[in-house]
């Protein structure tokens, strides 16, 4: 399907099997693990080493029991991190206007282009930042993490289609592959007369708000609207109650 199209291929399959190494009767038969552009995990010896770079949103050290008040505020009246990706119409909406303060808002912590060094193995919730302590190896590791990147299968993924939209009306409201798919899913029940006379509505709503110069519109709108209100909204999102000791009783 792809080479008809002239599209990116897959790259080949490079996985292994780790069940060996799981069932304890053999060493893992790799010592790197590339979580993702920003961070790669290393054995070496006992330690585990991960880099991290760049801004990392929800960064912060909670009690065992979370959600709750055992972490710092991320401001007045925000105990927990706000949504750092929040978007409407695919256009991001931040949190704050000032950028330290969203990033206080976001627990975000930005490790930098050099990136953050952590032991895993001896310090599995990253406490303690190794980057001054082994300057040599978080170079290495960063280094070695920007050449894992050269090999990311990140194709170009087009762009959004309304025909998603009709795809998953059809499939009873399920979102789903929508190309070339007429005999990939099973029939589903029968729409009521109000069912499609919703999904009627919904489409003609999303055709609407597809169109360039509505998009635009309500974009703005939203963003104006946000801008105005989130000091007030987000102000008001948590409150730390008393600890309340509850007697125990035997059953």
């Amino acid at each position: 399907w792809l080479r008809a199209r002239r599209l990116p291929q897959l790259p080949p399959v490079d996985g292994v099997s780790h069940w060996a190494a799981l069932s304890g009767r053999s060493a893992p038969p790799r010592s790197e693990v590339h979580l993702s552009s920003q961070a790669l995990l290393v054995a070496r010896g006992r330690a585990l080493y991960k880099i991290v770079t760049g801004e990392q949103p929800y960064s912060r050290w909670t009690g065992s029991v979370y959600p709750n008040c055992s972490a710092p505020a991320a401001g007045p009246g925000v105990q927990q991190p706000l949504f750092a990706d929040l978007r409407v119409l695919g256009r991001r909406l931040s949190v704050s206007a000032d950028p330290h303060e969203e990033a206080a808002l976001t627990w975000q912590q930005d490790c930098g282009a050099a990136g953050c060094l952590f032991d895993v193995a001896s310090d599995p919730s990253e406490h303690a930042d190794l980057s001054d302590a082994l300057p040599a190896l978080r170079a290495e590791l960063a280094s070695l993490l920007t050449d894992r990147n050269r090999g990311n299968f990140a194709p170009r993924r087009g762009i959004s289609s309304l025909r998603a939209c009709a795809e998953g009306v059809r499939n009873g409201g399920y979102y789903g592959p929508f190309v070339d798919v007429a005999s990939a899913y099973s029939p589903s029940p029968p729409a009521t007369a109000a069912q499609r006379e919703r999904d009627a509505a919904y489409l003609l709503r999303v055709a609407a708000l597809s169109e360039p110069p509505a998009k635009r519109a309500f974009q703005a709108f939203y963003e104006t609207l946000w801008a105005a209100t989130r000091n007030a909204s987000w102000r008001k999102l948590d409150s730390c109650l008393p600890q309340l000791d509850l007697p125990v009783t035997a059953t």
